[in-house]
This record gives C-alpha cells, sequence and structure tokens, in this order.
C-alpha cells in the first residue's frame, strides 16, 4: 500500500518473461559499451516516437534507470521548460538527451543551479558562460553543463591548449 492507501505498482517479471508473453521492452543505458537489443531494432518508428512521447510525459514505471519519483519529477520540469520557452520541440527525444538528464540527475552534476543553467540554455535561448572560450567546443553539446566525467579531461585538454591560463579549474 502507498502513503495514500492506493495500491503500489510494482515489477518482477524478467526480460524472458517479458519476451515470451510478446511485451517489448525499452532497456536505458547511457553506456555506449552496452549493446542495444535485438528487439529495438524491429521497432516501428511509430513505436519509438510512443516510447519517447512516454518518457517525455514522465510515465516511465518500471523503465529501468528512469523509473524513480525524482527522476519523473525532473522529466516533468524538462517537459514544462520545452513548452514554455522559445525553443519549442519535444522535451527528450534522443538517447543523447536523455543521457544528458541521467547525468545532470546522478550525483556530481546534480543541484539546483546545473537544472536551471541547463534548462535555460537548452530550452530558454540562454547561452551559457564560459570562464574561457576554449571550453566551448567541449561544454556545448551539454548546454553549458559539466555533465560526463571525461568533460574534465577534455576540459584540460582544451585549455592547455589555448596555454591562456594557470590556474586550477576546482580549488
Amino acid at each position: 500500500m502507498s502513503a495514500s492507501g492506493g495500491p503500489v505498482l510494482a515489477s518482477a517479471w524478467d526480460k524472458s518473461d517479458l519476451e515470451a508473453l510478446g511485451i517489448p521492452r525499452l532497456d536505458i543505458s547511457t553506456s555506449a559499451a552496452m549493446p542495444s537489443s535485438n528487439s529495438s531494432a524491429s521497432m516501428t518508428d511509430e513505436t519509438l516516437q510512443a516510447a519517447w512521447r512516454m518518457i517525455e510525459a514522465a510515465d516511465t514505471r518500471c523503465i529501468s534507470q528512469v523509473e524513480s519519483p525524482g527522476f519523473q519529477a525532473l522529466l516533468r520540469r524538462v517537459r514544462e521548460a520545452s513548452r514554455d520557452g522559445p525553443s519549442a520541440g519535444p522535451a527528450v527525444s534522443s538517447v543523447e538527451q536523455l543521457a544528458q538528464l541521467l547525468a545532470l540527475w546522478r550525483p556530481g552534476a546534480a543541484g539546483q543551479a546545473s537544472e536551471g543553467a541547463y534548462l535555460a540554455a537548452r530550452f530558454g535561448g540562454q547561452r551559457p558562460g564560459y570562464f574561457h572560450p576554449a571550453l566551448a567546443t567541449v561544454l556545448d553539446p551539454t548546454h553549458g553543463v559539466l555533465l560526463y566525467a571525461v568533460m574534465w579531461t577534455l576540459c584540460g585538454e582544451s585549455l592547455a591548449c589555448a596555454n591562456s591560463t594557470n590556474h586550477p579549474v576546482v580549488q
């Protein structure tokens, strides 16, 4: 029972059970090393678009990586920002966009300041500010927010190539 007294939806089906019932599954992984499932290759464009609409609507129960109430709330905030901003379009429509949201949600990049900056740059038309122009090539794809650990290395390399700073990035 949930706190409100209603039933709680839970799933304990494994991959083989779902496939035996003919239910397509949606695996989401931010790791490029993870192979994609064979079932996604046979999905129609209509099915894929429906899956993205479900994710955009935060209807993500039983979808690994994106089912927590906190991530669902983030998806709703992203959907609102996409509708309210000058850059109208789908809130989430690619694996890269979803990976960015997962990275934003995970410990490290998470924080209201990072989330606000990301949403303002992605949907609000604001240009991110960089303390050095050489960082734009690394941070532009993620709308000015340092989301992935590898970006620290890339930022350091960009600054070293620019050869214009002698002070550390983090103090």
